[in-house]
């Protein structure tokens, strides 16, 4: 298995990447939140995967994380490879990994082609599975997320009824996990908070 590649950054187009490697332009596919110039060296954490139909595809994180969550999202009946790419494209590790604990149906549904009943099957296959791994370094420590994720998704619910889109609501929290105590917060001063974020755009 293919675990790791380096090579230069020969071109990017929305989740697609070539590396040149030895003389040869491998593509891989990339969180289309992912960008990085033309012509730099970049190494990838990488996971193999073949289709019966469409054969060979790599899938390339910058993050062992992100690969770790990519393999465990795959893990689940009916979401294959792109649907996985498109969840870790839309969200951040740590905001990914919360809205699994905390079971956040609203926003994981807010991706494109995850309606409800696919997010609430990701909830119930990985809640329990991703509090039980140890993610590599850059993960969050899922132990820690408790009444922090149970306000993230409260406040999500929150936001969404007063009429916010997904990616102002996304925006707002990874401004608010910036801020000095946000895990001692109330539910109250988070959703003050986040108003007075999505007030100055």
């Amino acid at each position: 298995m293919i675990s790791t590649l380096k090579g230069i950054v020969q071109s990017q187009k929305n989740d697609a990447m070539v590396l040149q490697i030895a003389g040869f332009g491998l593509q891989v596919h990339i969180p289309e939140n992912v960008i990085a110039s033309i012509g730099s060296e970049v190494q990838l954490y990488t996971y193999f995967h073949w289709n019966q139909d469409q054969g060979p595809s790599l899938f390339g994180f910058f993050e062992v994380g992100q690969r770790d969550l990519f393999v465990q999202l795959i893990s689940v009946s009916g979401i294959g490879p792109r649907m996985a790419l498109a969840l870790i494209s839309a969200f951040s590790a740590t905001a990914l990994i919360e809205a699994l604990i905390s079971g956040n149906i609203a926003l994981l549904s807010s991706v494109s082609g995850i309606g409800r009943k696919k997010a609430e099957l990701l909830i119930l296959s990985l809640k329990d599975k991703i509090q039980k791994m140890e993610f590599s370094s850059g993960s969050p420590d899922t132990q820690s997320l408790g009444l922090l994720s149970m306000h993230m998704r409260d406040l999500t619910d929150a936001l969404i009824s007063l009429g916010y889109s997904r990616q102002e609501i996304l925006l707002a929290v990874e401004q608010l996990r910036a801020l000095d105590g946000i895990s001692k917060m109330s539910f109250d001063q988070l959703l003050r908070k986040s108003l007075q974020l999505l007030a100055k755009k």
